[in-house]
């Protein structure tokens, strides 16, 4: 009796330690799973943006718009910081310029369709009312657009080479969502694309490294630009794969081999994939884009309709060869008067 009670004990106290132990495991897991979650997102959640001091230059002290420009400024740099997890060190500097042409110590010649121009060694942009003033609602894209250029400035400052200009362009354009440049009805660049490759117009991406043209491929190469972009977080990985190219190049890396090694191909190979992509075989890839085609028949059967008016106003003015015309004879008891 006194031994099945001792074994009963024995067990009982061996089951409770079992599952008093399983129990401590189960709760120590979870709170070690839970520990590293919260590591992991700390260390590779972006960093909480650090707004830089913001000044306005070209407009009057106090006056409003330069509070409104500020605050725009600082909500487009915390965008920008956040998609490349850098911030801006110091001052950033905004000018406002009245005209179309900037002070004289930029020595640069701008478009008359460009909002706003970046110089990240500088910490500063310049935004030109002309531009701007008649189309309000650019502002926020545009001052977005050329803080990522200050920002991806900031980030590569300590690379021998600066990024290509169009992956500059390109990302600027994909963070803040536009790329309109006043084009009118060409702002859209899948147009303009389809009918440069149906032309044979398409633009290398090594013509673009350091600089882009000016003239009528101007726009063209933003085009091209935010369409390459596009085509890389759309097909090759997404916007994260964008971000370790950014931080290879960073690093001091040369562009062939830091693409290579984040996209498993090299950068020729993928512009031709994207630009099979905009320019496909076959008779489609010769056609210009179904925005011009529409445009050119619209005015090719308004031009058949005036000429149709015109023939028609024609025969109207001409007398009815049908119709006898005999002369007037004038009889004895006619009332004529005679001078």
């Amino acid at each position: 009796m006194n031994a099945a009670f001792k074994d009963a004990a024995r067990t009982f106290v061996h089951a409770a330690f079992k599952d008093a132990a399983l129990s401590f495991f189960r709760a120590a897991s979870r709170a070690l799973a839970a520990l590293l979650v919260v590591i992991v997102t700390v260390f590779t959640s972006p960093p909480a943006a650090a707004a830089p001091r913001v000044t306005i230059e070209g407009l009057a002290p106090g006056a409003p718009f330069a509070d409104v420009l500020r605050r725009e400024a600082e909500s487009a740099h915390a965008l920008a910081a956040t998609w490349y997890h850098q911030d801006l060190d110091g001052e950033v500097k905004i000018i406002w310029v009245a005209g179309t042409t900037p002070p004289p110590e930029f020595r640069v010649s701008v478009p008359a369709a460009v909002a706003g121009l970046a110089v990240p060694e500088r910490g500063l942009m310049l935004l030109f009312a002309p531009s701007l003033g008649s189309r309000p609602d650019r502002l926020r894209p545009v001052l977005l657009h050329e803080m990522c250029h200050l920002v991806l400035g900031s980030r590569t400052a300590r690379a021998e080479l600066s990024p290509p200009r169009w992956l500059d362009e390109g990302l600027a354009m994909w963070i803040s969502g536009t790329w309109d440049l006043g084009l009118d009805w060409r702002s859209d660049d899948a147009s303009l694309l389809a009918d440069a490759a149906a032309a044979g117009s398409l633009l290398s991406l090594e013509s673009l490294d350091s600089g882009f043209p000016a003239g009528p491929f101007f726009h063209l190469a933003y085009a091209q630009s935010y369409s390459f972009v596009k085509f890389l977080v759309e097909r090759h990985g997404g916007e994260e794969n964008l971000r370790r190219f950014v931080r290879r190049l960073a690093s001091n890396e040369d562009v062939e081999p830091a693409f290579r090694t984040t996209y498993d191909l090299s950068l020729e190979e993928a512009e031709q994939a994207w630009r099979d992509s905009v320019h496909p075989a076959g008779i489609l890839g010769r056609l210009p884009s179904a925005g011009t085609l529409t445009i050119f028949g619209s005015v090719v059967a308004g031009a058949l309709v005036f000429g149709r008016f015109i023939q028609m106003r024609r025969r109207l003015a001409r007398p009815d060869p049908e119709v006898a015309t005999e002369p007037i004879s004038v009889s004895a008891h006619d009332d004529v008067t005679e001078s």
